[in-house]
């Protein structure tokens, strides 16, 4: 179920909430117009109608024991407005609250990350701000002007802080703040293979996202990555160059700041029209008092542009690689050709048993 769906759930179970008492208190109120036929002093109030003449007829009972009308309340309950009105305040204070708190984050980040992307960049940041807001809850920077790619960009995916159902989403099922970094590398600073290091609780989601590594990869046994496989998965269509990319110095970082890498994610083979040929990566974003960390994320990152482009593939691996690449697409369509026919099958079937 998607983030959406969720906030709209949550969303109209509290207006039902709202609506469901509302009702039940001005039921009540209603309740308390009701006149009794009793008097003050407990005797029924006896009328001209219900005193039985000796030589009268005997009217029907049902005439008899018909009420009085009963008068309309006049009384008006104005809990549903009030509650509404205390929601849209709350709102809109945890608007403005949630709003300033990315803002002072994405800030707070930029200024540990500046130093570095000035010293290994000709030009950061945009004409009009080095870091663009794109919405209350994502940030964008961009890089130009390095050796071996074109250029780098930078997203801050924070947690929607000015939404109260999002912030409780994200409460509930441990929401992050996330940083993505796209690097677009030069035609010629990158071999065409496919390499991944995907965390294993994420490696259902990564791979959902990203269809190419499904199709062209294969998993890497941890005797070869040198990685624990029960915390990583490594995935190439190329074996030779996993040796050459997971270096002792990766090894360590891996170790030391495992904890925030969520995807390292190479390929010449990138769902981009113009860029084909990617460095992909995905962080979560450390906390404010330890927003230092992002300086050896980022020197991670650089030294990986290098190392990359320093890669050769022999002619053997390319065509390998591109074999396995072309078997992964056509087990791919294969298989959404059989779940198509099954599909139809079922469909048809369905129809002849309605006929």
């Amino acid at each position: 179920m998607s983030h959406k769906t969720l906030k709209w759930i949550a969303l109209g179970f509290f207006f039902y909430i709202l609506l469901y008492t509302s009702y039940r208190v001005h039921s009540k109120t209603a309740e308390n117009f009701y006149h009794s036929p009793e008097d003050d002093f407990g005797y029924v109030n006896s009328t001209k109608d219900d005193v039985k003449m000796p030589y009268a007829e005997k009217e029907d009972e049902s005439q008899l024991k018909t009420p009085d009308p009963v008068p309309a309340p006049t009384g008006k309950n104005y809990l549903f407005e009030i509650c509404m009105i205390i929601f849209i305040i709350l709102y809109i204070i945890r608007y403005y609250i949630g709003q300033h708190q990315n803002e002072s984050l994405a800030i707070i980040w930029m200024h540990s990350c500046l130093p570095l992307l000035f010293e290994q960049f000709s030009r950061v940041g945009g004409e009009n701000a080095t870091l663009v807001k794109e919405s209350q809850s994502t940030f964008r920077l961009t890089c130009t002007g390095r050796v071996h790619c074109i250029g780098l960009q930078i997203n801050l995916i924070l947690l929607s802080r000015q939404d109260i159902f999002s912030l409780l989403y994200s409460t509930f099922f441990l929401g992050r703040d996330l940083v993505t970094i796209q690097v677009a590398m030069n035609e010629d600073a990158l071999s065409p293979f496919v390499f991944a290091i995907i965390k294993n609780l994420d490696c259902h989601m990564v791979i959902n996202s990203f269809p190419n590594l499904s199709s062209c990869t294969k998993p890497i046994k941890s005797h070869y990555s040198g990685l624990d496989d029960s915390t990583w998965s490594v995935l190439s269509n190329c074996k030779k160059v996993v040796p050459q990319i997971i270096t002792s110095g990766l090894k360590s970082f891996l170790n030391n700041f495992g904890a925030f890498v969520k995807l390292i994610y190479i390929t010449n083979q990138y769902a981009h029209e113009t860029y084909k040929k990617v460095l992909h990566f995905i962080f979560e974003m450390p906390k404010k008092d330890d927003m230092k960390t992002m300086e050896p994320i980022l020197a991670m990152v650089l030294s990986l542009i290098d190392l990359v482009s320093k890669i050769k593939v022999s002619e053997t691996s390319r065509v390998i690689s591109a074999k396995a690449s072309k078997l992964g697409r056509k087990e791919n369509t294969d298989a959404d050709k059989k779940s198509d026919n099954l599909l139809n099958n079922q469909i048809r079937k369905s129809k002849r048993a309605r006929c």
